[in-house]
């Protein structure tokens, strides 16, 4: 697994050489031209070749177990054990459910349970239904604790597979690029808790200059998480905040900034609607059972990337942002408040100096000059400094002798920052 991690690092032509592995193994399926490896699977069996699959999967060749996988459909197209019980559009899906059904399907040395009791005729048959015999249990209990253990080892073998895929969302090919993000979306929608990585690892994708990426991950995201079975508009405005929030937790600040443009996709498509916002609020104010600080500030932060859409929603809740947000003592929750409040700067909306919000900023500043052991209260300072200008000072100037406190506040700033 490590000699194929590795194998990422090394580029041949723009592209590494997993990557020019699964491609020619597109064009072996399409008939487009790369030989095979060699010719060995035509003269087998097919439950040899299955065994050579299992072997590979475990010993992570996963590319190898694909390839073969293909050869094996090619020799043996009609065979059941190639089946799947539902046709998959998506070739991703396809390959992962048929691995899964190789991986847990029993062999010839460990077969499944005979028939049930109730297949039985005879006499006997009422006798064997009441006090079933431990020689007929004993193999249905042993076929289940298989299957369960075959499960386990398959989304085992799947996750050690992760790091290859998501390293070929680097690919310089667009068809690379859209079958990994196809694939993460499918793993995470299967239950995979490592296939987070990649689902977060895709969000850089957003910036990409190729509209069909930047529409795949938008369509991956938008069936991740604002896709709900309930019909509810309120239990779905419920879910889908708390999918967000939870999301927005493990972001880093860059990916955050993806979050963002993908959230005013969905404000401008309607998406994200007026009852979502509405419960972000809710959140935001902790008026929804069991809400945590942690789920305040997402919530916070989740208005702001709205409010990037939709404006109108942050200067219509400004009484609010300020007792909750400015009035809470939490720096952290300040400084999120600030960023929001910073939005209103494309409007016309301006504050007096003499406004509710204003008064607590000072307030904030000044009380909290002394107050050393704040970690936040220098990037506070600089976003409550901004909020002040921006909405103040720069369109409506006011004596000087107001700004003084401002000033020695944001030079003891300068100080301790340079002196941290």
């Amino acid at each position: 697994m490590s000699e194929e991690l590795d194998s990422l690092k090394r580029t041949r032509k723009g592209k590494t050489p997993a990557v020019d592995e699964l491609n020619c193994g597109n064009d072996n399926i399409r008939g487009n031209g790369c030989d095979s490896e060699d010719s060995e699977s035509s003269d087998s069996s097919l439950a040899d070749i299955l065994e050579q699959v299992k072997s590979l999967l475990n010993n992570g060749k996963f590319i190898e177990a694909v390839k073969l996988l293909r050869k094996a459909e090619k020799q043996f197209p009609e065979d059941k054990d190639l089946k799947l019980d539902t046709v998959q559009e998506n070739r991703v899906d396809h390959y992962i459910l048929l691995m899964k059904k190789v991986v847990t399907s029993p062999t010839e040395e460990e077969p499944l349970p005979p028939p049930g009791p109730n297949s039985d005729s005879g006499e006997n048959s009422q006798d064997i239904v009441t006090e079933p015999s431990q020689e007929t249990e004993a193999p249905a209990k042993l076929a289940i604790k298989k299957q369960k253990a075959d499960s386990i080892t398959f989304v085992k073998i799947l996750s050690k597979a992760l790091p290859l895929i998501a390293g070929m969302m680097h690919s310089a090919q667009v068809t690379d690029i859209l079958e990994a993000v196809e694939f993460f979306k499918s793993a995470f929608l299967f239950g995979l808790s490592d296939a987070s990585m990649g689902v977060r690892h895709m969000l850089a994708l957003v910036w990409s200059q190729e509209q069909n990426i930047k529409d795949a991950v938008a369509g991956a995201y938008n069936t991740l998480y604002l896709t709900v079975e309930n019909t509810n508009p309120r239990v779905r405005a419920l879910t889908v905040v708390k999918n967000l929030s939870d999301l927005l937790i493990t972001l880093t600040i860059g990916q955050k900034d993806a979050l963002e443009q993908l959230m005013k996709q969905w404000v401008k498509a309607g998406s994200i609607d007026l009852l979502c916002i509405q419960v972000m609020w809710e959140r935001f104010a902790m008026k929804l059972p069991d809400t945590t600080e942690t789920d305040s500030r997402a919530g916070l932060v989740l208005l702001g990337m709205v409010a990037s859409a939709e404006v109108q929603t942050v200067n219509s809740n400004k009484a609010v942002l300020n007792t909750i947000g400015l009035g809470s003592g939490d720096f952290a929750l300040v400084k999120s408040t600030c960023e929001v409040l910073l939005k209103l700067a494309v409007t016309k909306v301006r504050l007096a100096p003499d406004d509710d919000i204003v008064s607590s900023l000072k307030k904030i500043l000044i009380e909290g000059f002394s107050n050393f052991s704040q970690d936040y209260y220098i990037p506070v300072c600089f976003q409550a400094i901004d909020v002040i200008y921006q909405k103040i000072i720069r369109y409506r100037p006011i004596p000087r002798p107001s700004f003084i406190p401002l000033e020695r506040i944001r030079e003891e700033c300068e100080f301790r920052n340079a002196t941290s």
